[in-house]
């Protein structure tokens, strides 16, 4: 019969030593290999089992539809036209500043590094040309 002192003393004694080599006289391969064969089949069964459960139940859902109560949505002609005329006005301010502040292209050169501005001017201090 199988000792529980003697094997938990056993495996301190294994787990404490400085060795690099594990000691094999606790490893049994058909035990091992049977374990791992019990656990998987374990996995197995308990995913077929759940998916079957969830088939079940989705499987009885009616494919009737059901009268869901629907909120009407009116069109408020004077809001539409006020957001219209809002949106355009951002629009043209937008447009305004875009032409006010054109897109800043780095490029680099031999001497260093300038920054062109749209309107094809450089300017060496690292900043857009502000001359027009």
């Amino acid at each position: 019969m199988i000792n529980f002192r003697k094997t938990v003393s056993a495996f301190k004694q294994e787990l404490s030593s400085q060795r690099g080599v594990i000691n094999n006289r606790f490893t049994y391969a058909a035990r091992d290999w049977f374990a791992g064969l019990l656990i998987c089949a374990a996995l197995v069964i308990a995913a077929g089992t759940f998916i079957s459960v969830q088939f079940v139940e989705y499987r009885n859902i009616s494919s009737e539809s059901v009268n869901v109560s629907k909120e009407e949505v009116k069109y408020n002609e004077v809001l539409v036209k006020r957001m219209i005329t809002e949106y355009g006005q951002k629009y043209s301010q937008y447009q305004m500043e875009k032409q006010l502040y054109p897109p800043v292209v780095q490029t680099s050169s031999a001497t260093g590094t300038e920054i062109e501005v749209e309107d094809n001017e450089v300017s060496s201090e690292g900043g857009p040309s502000l001359v027009q």
